[in-house]
């Protein structure tokens, strides 16, 4: 009973099968070409077309989950696709973290009219309808991994400024911060020596907490059409592959799609995990 009891506490207090999930993940997508030897694009075989996953009766064991409608096999796509679709969702997170962080410690630590530029400028973002904006970009500037990037990085970076903001407001007032001022510490010198360190859980808690946005936000525009162009597999082009077949061939979009969800929901509860630890507003509750 006692065993019982600590496993039910090791679940519920900390998000391992989420962890779990998200391991799995990301390591069967970094190492797709040792788990699988068929190529997500060339490897089409027309003998072996809409074939369902080896647990339905039709299909096999080569197949485990099934063939799209060109007869590649979705198993290796899913991999090669997951890899696409996290190497976007990091790099977008990673910049978007950088540019909101620091736009966020300039207008907290600043003020005045640095503040109100940056504080208008995300106001102006938030209203903005991101989907028809990014619709309107790729037709502009085309399907490439860089508009892919740059999209993302433009949804990433609003959600770090006002809780950065508030943190550096609240930093700058206190005592040791006066005391660097006064010894004559330059405003570049107390934002990395001391603000920086002191934001930076927070920082962390919300890149883990966007992550999972950014991933669905990814997948939704490659299910549009507008995100990495063909013929490179993403979970999202993945789903948009199998709409056309979903009564006769449902797999081809429920198995990434599958995918997307687990990926987001573990994401997202790691991220709520940090925030509850980290926190100190509810740690003090």
């Amino acid at each position: 009973m006692k065993i019982f009891k600590l496993f039910w506490n090791l679940i519920y207090k900390t998000p391992i099968i989420w962890v779990s999930i998200l391991s799995i993940l990301v390591l069967t997508s970094a190492f797709a070409p040792i788990i699988t030897d068929f190529d997500p694009i060339r490897d089409a075989d027309f003998s072996n077309v809409l074939l369902p996953p080896f647990y339905i009766e039709g299909g096999n064991t080569v197949h485990i989950l099934g063939t799209d409608q060109i007869g590649r096999d979705i198993f290796s796509r899913m991999l090669y696709g997951g890899r696409v679709s996290l190497l976007v969702a990091g790099v977008a997170i990673l910049s978007g973290t950088i540019i909101g962080t620091i736009l966020g410690m300039i207008s907290g630590f600043k003020g005045g009219i640095w503040d109100e530029i940056i504080m208008r400028l995300v106001d102006m973002w938030i209203a903005l309808p991101f989907i028809m904006v990014a619709l309107v970009i790729a037709i502009v500037l085309g399907q490439s991994w860089g508009v892919m990037f740059l999209l993302l990085t433009l949804i990433a970076w609003v959600s770090f400024v006002r809780p950065i903001r508030g943190e550096v407001l609240s930093l700058r007032e206190r005592e040791y911060i006066q005391y660097a001022t006064s010894a004559g510490a330059s405003q570049l010198r107390i934002i990395i020596r001391h603000i920086l360190p002191n934001i930076s859980s927070t920082v962390l808690v919300i890149a883990t907490m966007n992550a999972g946005g950014l991933v669905l936000a990814e997948s939704i525009l490659s299910f549009l059409g507008v995100g990495i162009p063909a013929p490179t597999p993403t979970w999202g082009s993945l789903v948009s592959d199998g709409r056309g077949y979903l009564e006769d061939a449902w797999w081809i979009s429920t198995m990434p799609g599958i995918s997307i969800f687990l990926l987001v929901m573990s994401l997202n509860f790691c991220g709520d995990w940090l925030r509850d630890r980290w926190d100190p507003k509810l740690n003090q509750l």
